[in-house]
């Protein structure tokens, strides 16, 4: 088994077949593994300032905030 490199984690996560089949066409159209493809949306996310991805995230990031 290969390392994890320094100050990264590994992450696990189910996802529905329909998400899977999209994040599989496009990684593979990029020639990455499924994982590189999922870290790669994960880093956007980062990137964006990690915006709320539900109603419920955004009022609880709202709260949080004050």
């Amino acid at each position: 088994m290969s390392k994890i490199a320094k100050g990264k984690t590994m992450l696990g996560l189910t996802v529905p077949d329909p998400l899977r089949a999209e994040i599989d066409r496009r990684a593979g159209s990029l020639n990455l593994s499924r994982s590189a493809y999922a870290a790669l949306i994960m880093l956007d996310w980062q990137k964006k300032g990690y915006p709320p991805v539900t109603e419920a995230d955004r009022l609880v990031q709202l709260a949080a905030k004050r």
